[in-house]
């Protein structure tokens, strides 16, 4: 469903061009059609349907009203694009593709036992309000009454230690002295009346509550430190207790507000928490009832002789268990149970009578339960009819809407090169390539030149030999400097551009005519690399929507579509 969501918002967001196919003498405009928005192949899209899609857009009147039109449309266009994708999903044949088979089955058996729970268990469990009290009452104290809560803040001082002064007990025993004196100078001014609050933001050393003054909050009884209950309770509102110790170091405690013990309520939300607590409990206290009885029913046939013999020796897949002489259980599913069966058993080898229980107790109960359900003729429910269907139908409909989608694409560096030059205005001037070259005005001299390079001639001689005009003019003008790709041609920069150092080019052809193309040096990268990752973004979102437009063609070639143009133009929210 998300790949359907994504493709109806690219087609919203107006990505597929394409202007949608009408017949206005496919059907007439009449009163009968005032509700109706589009006829898809006979399928209607109601008003109703439109109104929704526009609201969905968080459509509202512009001032625009061509902007207005092409919103509406680009709406209509989505929902007939995916009546057009229901219908070519249900007319897609998977029969013969294995994979979509097997996860057909898998998927179908799944919710065979879904319903096969939700009938035999979930549906036969009762709760009574009578029990939803008395499991209240029973479990008042221990469940619901919220124990007293004491408002407190506190100072610590940790006891710093090192690893290599936790295996010395003379250095551990400085440290814990140290904390402790400086605990004590802290506690004997909160003592004389310095603000706790302040002390604590001073001295404190956990980071969670230093700030707040040292405040921990409400802390409810039997669910804090130990020393901290035992120190509390002897203590009176807005008292500071003597340092203690726990294991984090050591504390100064100030408590300045109590909760006393509250029941809990039986308003409505803790009656439905108890009524699912409770329903859970007894259903699955049925279910265990459940599967035992259907295993007393069940005749099961072991494969002794495969069980007998040493898992490495059995050649193939042969069965191993057989139920009511209708599903069997492989050798290769019992085989990988093994080696957890035994480490559960804590056993290095198991018994005979072990492995018939693993596979009765474990290996079969999904296909024990799948024949109880057929027994109980739940494959023929029509609600498990049409789940079945409608998944089968939400597979096919993603593989059609897959056909619109790009994957695995990944753009070359020619694609990268073509896409840069054709949109240069949109990335900064390249002056990053030094080259030399030597034009000539045809292009069989430029290739014998060529030649004559690569066979070890110098670029720089041959230049000064061939480039056309008086000497002064071959001296210095095969030298084009750093080259900007704002100011020489596409190719000849293409070419420049995919060139190493010291690399030779060309012929590239020119207006002025063909181009022998030197690599000098090159200074940082140029905006081909710098944005090489964006562009191929780019590369990439182009294709995509071609192959989108493309699959939208297809889609529609040869459908009947009509659109109420009169409603379209005139549909306001």
């Amino acid at each position: 469903m998300q790949k359907t969501r994504i493709v109806i918002q690219l087609v919203t967001l107006g990505l597929f061009s394409l202007s949608l196919s009408t017949n206005s003498n496919a059907f007439l405009f009449s009163s009968k059609n005032k509700d109706i928005a589009a006829k898809v192949n006979g399928e209607i899209i109601t008003k109703e349907d439109f109104k929704k899609k526009l609201e969905s857009l968080n459509f509202v009147t512009k001032d625009n009203k061509a902007e207005e039109q092409k919103t509406k449309r680009d709406a209509l266009e989505t929902l007939i694009t995916d009546r057009l994708v229901e219908q070519k999903a249900k007319k897609l044949d998977v029969s013969k593709d294995e994979a979509w088979k097997q996860r057909e089955e898998k998927y179908s058996l799944e919710h065979l036992l879904d319903l096969l729970f939700r009938k035999e268990i979930v549906e036969k469990v009762q709760v009574q309000d009578s029990e939803i009290t008395v499991f209240y009452n029973e479990n008042r104290e221990k469940l619901f009454t919220k124990p007293e809560q004491f408002k407190v803040s506190h100072i610590l001082i940790k006891i710093e230690t090192d690893t290599l002064q936790k295996g010395n007990s003379k250095k551990a025993k400085q440290a814990e002295k140290k904390a402790l004196e400086k605990i004590e100078s802290v506690y004997q001014r909160v003592k004389k009346g310095e603000d706790f609050a302040a002390l604590a933001r001073q001295y404190s050393q956990e980071d969670g509550t230093r700030e707040k003054g040292g405040e921990l909050g409400y802390l409810p009884r039997g669910r804090m430190l130990k020393e901290f209950e035992e120190q509390l309770s002897t203590l009176q509102p807005n008292e500071i207790s003597k340092p203690l110790k726990t294991k984090f170091g050591y504390h100064i405690l100030k408590y300045t507000d109590k909760k006393p013990s509250e029941v809990v309520e039986l308003n409505k939300d803790l009656i439905d928490r108890i009524k699912s607590s409770l329903a859970k409990d007894k259903q699955r206290e049925k279910a265990d009832d459940y599967i035992l009885d259907q295993k007393k029913r069940a005749n099961y046939v072991f494969n002794e002789e495969v069980l007998n013999q040493n898992p490495d020796s059995v050649n193939g897949d042969p069965w191993v268990l057989s139920i009511d002489n209708q599903d069997t259980v492989k050798f290769l599913k019992y085989r990988g149970e093994l080696e957890p069966y035994k480490q559960y058993l804590q056993k290095d080898d198991l018994t005979l009578e072990d492995e018939k229980k693993l596979l009765v107790d474990k290996i079969s109960l999904f296909n024990l339960l799948v024949l109880a359900a057929r027994r109980g003729g739940y494959d023929t429910l029509p609600e498990y009819v049409k789940e079945v269907n409608d998944y089968r139908v939400k597979v096919a409909r993603k593989r059609v809407l897959d056909e619109g989608v790009l994957l695995g694409y990944i753009p070359t560096d020619v694609e990268v090169y073509d896409y840069y030059l054709a949109h240069r205005d949109q990335f900064p001037p390249d002056s990053s390539i030094h080259v030399y070259h030597i034009i000539f005005s045809d292009s069989l001299k430029a290739e014998e030149v060529l030649k004559k390079i690569k066979d070890g001639a110098d670029f720089v001689e041959m230049a000064k030999e061939y480039y056309p005009g008086e000497k002064e003019i071959r001296d210095v003008a095969y030298d084009l400097g750093f080259i900007s790709d704002k100011d020489i041609s596409a190719e000849f920069y293409k070419t420049a551009a995919q060139l190493k150092v010291g690399e030779v080019g060309g012929p590239v052809k020119s207006d002025w005519g063909y181009h022998l193309i030197k690599v000098v040096e090159r200074r940082g990268d140029s905006p081909v690399e710098l944005y090489k990752d964006k562009i191929k973004n780019l590369v990439t979102t182009e294709k995509a929507g071609k192959v989108r437009a493309e699959w939208q063609k297809k889609l529609r070639d040869g459908q009947q579509i009509w659109i109420n143009e009169k409603l379209v133009k005139k549909f306001k929210l």
